[in-house]
């Protein structure tokens, strides 16, 4: 794998990020000409980067019908795919910045800046709004497969090496982190299988295309039938799928990688937009019927504003930068 030399312009960025958008939220308190004008002026677009079908889409469509209430304007889905999030960063930089075009990205957008020479934006490119929410990793198998545990699967995996497959929602996301640091602490050769975001890495499971998913408990959960969920990332057992360990119980609390969305703004959208962003979304995700929606998805409210965000992003960003000096592991 290609390390990044110390001079390159993003590794500079992300040593500045923290600062960055700390003096970013420390201007939410500044006087502001767009805070005496009326927002949101027109419709309202929320670039995502995933496919429809997933659980990501739902939460966004979601989202989008309570803010056309509670704001009295549209407000549009853009589905952007492709680069793991790249190319929906690369939309939202190039977007006005007066708080009308959103996006709701994850961890990928920081694991990106650590293994991609040149992912196409930089972390000061953008304004962290709001940390949406947490979204622990699980570990799910096609139900044909015969194994029942991670135990099971681990000792499967020994015993045929290289012949088996995981699918994960793109190259270097936090399940294909998961994906190599579980192959790491378990000596066991598995081929990655990387896909535009979890519906299509779940639906090909389902079909038998892959052995292996690695992703948001919601998606899978469609398919009960289907795909047998072994095991989460996490820090406690998932609220709504209480059976199912962690890989912390299981042994493995060195597999356990950072999952959550959030959502972000173009760098130069006036700090009290960005406030007035924040604000709905810690009310979206304390309305009960949303908050019972993203469950299902695979989800955990959060709701915390920029300035909690970004020091999140910080320790996150830090973490896939010691796993990748470790050079235990190849992502991408």
């Amino acid at each position: 794998m290609k390390h990044r030399h110390e001079d390159h312009p993003t590794s500079i960025d992300r040593r500045t990020f923290v600062g960055a958008s700390m003096a970013a939220v420390a201007g939410l308190l500044a006087p502001q000409a767009m805070a005496q004008q009326a927002f949101p002026s027109g419709p309202i677009k929320l670039i995502l980067h995933t496919p429809p079908g997933g659980g990501n889409d739902a939460m966004a469509r979601l989202f989008s019908l309570k803010m056309q209430e509670s704001w009295g304007q549209p407000v549009v889905v853009e589905n952007r795919t492709g680069g793991n999030g790249s190319i929906a960063t690369q939309a939202l930089i190039k977007s006005p910045a007066d708080g009308h075009t959103m996006m709701v990205n994850m961890s990928a957008l920081l694991s990106q800046l650590v293994v991609t020479e040149r992912p196409g934006y930089k972390l000061s490119d953008l304004v962290p709004v709001s940390w949406i929410c947490d979204i622990p990793i699980a570990i799910g198998v096609r139900s044909g497969l015969g194994v029942d545990s991670l135990k099971d699967l681990i000792a499967l995996a020994k015993s045929s090496p290289g012949k088996l497959s995981y699918a994960t929602a793109g190259p270097a996301s936090s399940p294909n982190f998961v994906g190599e640091l579980l192959k790491a602490e378990t000596g066991t050769s598995i081929v990655h299988i990387p896909y535009r975001g979890d519906a299509p890495a779940v639906l090909d499971t389902v079909a038998g295309q892959v052995d292996i998913v690695l992703g948001a408990l919601g998606t899978m959960s469609q398919y009960p039938d289907k795909i047998k969920v072994l095991a989460t990332a996490g820090s406690g057992r998932f609220p709504t799928y209480p059976k199912v360990p962690t890989l912390t119980e299981l042994g493995y609390p060195a597999v356990d990688m950072p999952g959550w969305a959030g959502l972000f703004a173009p760098v130069g959208t006036p700090p009290a937009v960005v406030q007035r962003w924040a604000a709905e979304i810690e009310r979206l995700v304390k309305l009960p019927d949303v908050s019972r929606r993203m469950l299902e998805f695979g989800f955990l409210p959060v709701g915390q504003g920029p300035e909690r965000f970004a020091a999140m992003m910080k320790d996150h960003l830090a973490r896939f930068e010691r796993v990748v000096a470790q050079g235990r592991i190849k992502v991408g």
